[in-house]
């Protein structure tokens, strides 16, 4: 029973940690999303000024 339990318990620290990482790199691909909406953004207001 020990065992069942301490292999459930290393389940779910792998869960977590794999979890973790997913939200890193979902937090670093959005980051990157608002960061190129940003410049976009900024060279329509750039082209909109020059005509």
């Amino acid at each position: 029973m020990d065992k069942i339990i301490e292999q459930l318990h290393h389940m779910e620290v792998d869960a977590n940690r794999h979890l973790e990482s997913v939200q890193d790199e979902k937090l670093a691909l959005r980051q990157n999303y608002d960061q190129k909406k940003l410049i976009i953004r900024n060279k329509l207001k750039q082209n909109m000024t020059k005509n």
